[in-house]
């Protein structure tokens, strides 16, 4: 189903699989663009998750 070929908006074919990626992609390029605001303006941006590097870092004991 992923492997199969889908109509782009341009008349071509793409694969599913193909689609999906550039949706994530997209989320990705805007999730930056909104941090890249929020720490000009000097305000944190949230985590997605809720940790940070440098959290993570700690818990783990540093690099390895």
């Amino acid at each position: 189903m992923l492997a199969s070929p889908r109509r782009d908006l341009d008349g071509g074919t793409v694969k599913a699989w193909r689609f999906l990626m550039a949706m994530v992609e997209h989320e990705v390029h805007h999730r930056s663009q909104l941090d890249c605001y929020l720490s000009l303006a000097g305000v944190e941006p949230p985590q997605i998750y809720g940790w940070r590097m440098e959290d993570v870092m700690a818990k783990v004991g540093g690099p390895r």
